[in-house]
């Protein structure tokens, strides 16, 4: 990995300088599989010049302005990769919290997927470096594998609720101010499909704090986390249909339903 690093050629330190993220296709930046137990893989048939990502990033930073630029910083590299099993995932992006500055994803089928990516693991590296400094979120943070989160299909530890409810608040806040501020200056962008993919995630941060809301072991920094994420889904809710938020939010209740059902059937411990 050192090797990889110290062989960057201009156009890519120059990038570095920049801070444009630089696409870097080998796997020693990947982990050997994802959370889920899928196979990570470099995505051989991803381009190899970084252009489109590049216009696409200028896109967004162009509508998101010099806050969010600074707030995605910290990703540095980017391997395009493929989940074995998961072929056509639109929203998959991971990093590795041993290793800040590298993150991997799919290839972004648009600039509202390439924000999201961004956000969502520039939002995981911060809140990762808080932990480091301040300490953990909750008592068995990462320990108690019995919480529902809304992103997931398995119980989780708690600390992975807390985290969802921070990343997706960030991704929801800056879906919508994409949509905001792309309004009449970019006709192809499709703000209908990122205003149901903000709908949608908006809901599952609601669910994901009611989940942390449960939990009597939270520490101070964790519940200083919720709040904070509460608070910028507060800048929002107001901005979606009524009916289509109902509608979003009795979807997400009915998959905690089905899988605390499912779970029980199994023998699976819950809190």
């Amino acid at each position: 990995m050192v090797e990889l690093l110290t062989t960057i050629d201009a156009r890519g330190l120059e990038r570095l300088r920049d801070r444009r993220p630089t696409v870097c296709q080998h796997p020693a930046f990947l982990p050997d599989e994802d959370t889920r137990g899928e196979g990570i893989l470099v995505d051989v048939t991803a381009p190899a010049a970084p252009d489109a990502l590049d216009k696409m990033l200028e896109e967004v930073r162009s509508f998101l302005g010099r806050g969010w630029a600074d707030f995605i910083t910290p990703m540095h590299l980017i391997t395009l990769v493929r989940v074995r099993g998961m072929p056509d995932l639109p929203f998959f992006s991971g990093s590795r919290s041993e290793l800040p500055g590298a993150m991997h994803m799919t290839v972004p089928g648009d600039a509202a997927i390439l924000a999201e990516s961004l956000t969502h693991e520039a939002a995981h590296f911060w809140l990762h470096a808080v932990e480091e400094q301040e300490g953990d979120l909750a008592l068995h943070s990462w320990t108690d594998d019995t919480w529902v989160s809304p992103w997931r299909e398995d119980p989780r530890p708690i600390a992975g609720v807390i985290h969802g409810v921070h990343v997706f608040s960030c991704v929801t806040l800056s879906l919508i101010s994409l949509v905001q501020q792309s309004s009449g200056k970019s006709p192809g962008f499709r703000s209908d499909s990122v205003v149901r993919r903000a709908i949608k995630v908006a809901t599952q941060v609601e669910e994901g704090l009611t989940e942390c809301a449960r939990c009597a072991h939270l520490l101070p920094l964790g519940e200083a986390v919720c709040r904070a994420s509460a608070a910028r889904l507060d800048q929002v809710l107001d901005w979606f249909e009524p009916e289509a938020l109902a509608t979003a939010r009795a979807e997400t209740k009915g998959r905690r339903l089905h899988k605390i059902t499912k779970w029980r059937k199994d023998g699976r411990r819950i809190s």
